[in-house]
């Protein structure tokens, strides 16, 4: 009996730890996908900020140009 229960809680550690496992696999990929889409917001958002930043410096000339005529 002792056997058994040792081969059942063996056995059990094995599965338990097969699903924690697969649940850090998962969640380590669930992880990586975020990072790759918080970067490709940070360069869209970095992209943003650089036209607007040369939008500025068009529209500042244009009044410059326009305050000179």
């Amino acid at each position: 009996e002792k056997e058994t229960l040792e081969s059942v809680l063996t056995m059990k550690q094995q599965d338990t730890r097969k699903a924690l496992t697969n649940e850090l696999h998962r969640v380590e990929e669930e992880i990586k996908r975020h990072y790759a889409n918080q970067k490709a917001e940070g360069t869209r958002l970095q992209q943003q900020v650089t036209q607007l930043k040369n939008d500025k410096t068009a529209l500042e000339k244009d009044i410059i140009r326009i305050q000179n005529v």
